[in-house]
């Protein structure tokens, strides 16, 4: 009898793992989740690449690729731009920018050309052929007047410096286009050269300017010429003197002059405001210059400040205040 009891636990004991058994059979497996392979986005440039807004671009509209930052989606970035002979090119400073590259691939869609980067320096050319100089002594620039002009214009200059020689070449640089050369120079002196340039077909920005003498030695004036509004000209002032002591209304004739400006002159750190400005229109202005009995004698400059832009244009003469005896 305790046998069959025993056989009978044992026969029930089976019949139930099996059971189990066979309902874990049943459970679903675990689901494994499988990473999704995420692919980098393909960059269309590589650095040195020279790109553009279109195949027939000119002036500033090229771009040299620097490198591309694939965790960023980035590219950074430089103006480049061609030399005189049409080639690529020297960069004008060390600034550098970074943009998306999808951005920049809409904006900038074509490559033009390709370069090393090392390769591209960053100066601001002086398109002078080497020559073998003699010893002397190289021109000065002091100032250029006016110093501005409206786009597509012609204007007449005056260049004021030292050691100009007769045949000196003159020319304004604008970084992305050919230089523009000077026509009817007139060296004066070796103080004064006049010429004209035709400023036609440029964008607006600040220009180089460069005078070149025979011999070869050469001097450029950083951004000394504006191509945008013009600035104020002065052709003549009336009256072109004064005593000390003295207080006389000045009229001032030439070009370009605003509604809201100011006159000044200027001897070395002394410097005297004229007051009550009116403005007749933009060929004609008047104001008042008491001039203290004290002054210092001799020339000043005289210049005209149109207030909105800060534009300057300054007397090509110097205006003279005497002793009041």
């Amino acid at each position: 009898m305790a046998g069959t009891f025993w056989f009978g636990v044992a026969l029930i004991s089976l019949l139930l793992a099996g059971v189990f058994f066979a309902g874990c059979s049943e459970q679903e497996p675990a689901t494994v989740a499988t990473p999704v392979p995420t692919t980098a986005p393909l960059a269309k440039y590589s650095s040195g690449d020279i790109i553009s807004r279109s195949a027939l671009a000119t002036g500033t509209e090229y771009y040299l690729i620097l490198g591309y930052d694939p965790t960023a989606d980035q590219y950074e970035r430089a103006w480049i731009y061609k030399n005189a002979d049409g080639t690529f090119g020297y960069r004008s400073d060390s600034r550098t920018d970074k943009a998306l590259r999808t951005t920049v691939e809409k904006v900038y869609p074509v490559k033009i050309s390709h370069v090393a980067v090392s390769s591209v320096p960053v100066v601001t050319p002086t398109i002078v052929a080497a020559v073998t100089t003699t010893p002397g002594v190289a021109p000065s620039i002091l100032k250029i007047s006016p110093n501005t002009a409206s786009k597509d214009s012609i204007v007449s200059v005056t260049i004021t410096g030292y050691n100009f020689q007769n045949g000196a070449t003159v020319m304004l640089l604008q970084p992305g286009y050919t230089p523009v050369k000077a026509t009817a120079v007139s060296v004066a002196s070796e103080t004064s050269i006049d010429c004209t340039f035709n400023l036609a077909g440029l964008d607006k920005g600040a220009m180089n300017l460069i005078v070149t003498n025979p011999d070869g030695r050469s001097h450029t004036m950083i951004n000394a010429f504006t191509l945008g509004i013009a600035g104020p000209i002065i052709s003549s002032v009336y009256p072109g003197s004064l005593k000390a002591g003295e207080t006389r209304q000045l009229t001032i004739y030439g070009q370009n002059f605003r509604d809201l400006f100011k006159v000044t002159l200027t001897q070395g750190s002394a410097v005297l405001d004229c007051i009550n400005p009116v403005f007749q229109d933009t060929t004609k202005l008047y104001c008042d210059l008491a001039v203290p009995a004290t002054a210092k004698t001799g020339s000043w400059n005289l210049v005209v400040i149109n207030v909105a832009d800060q534009q300057t244009g300054q007397y090509f003469r110097p205006f003279t205040i005497t002793n009041s005896t």
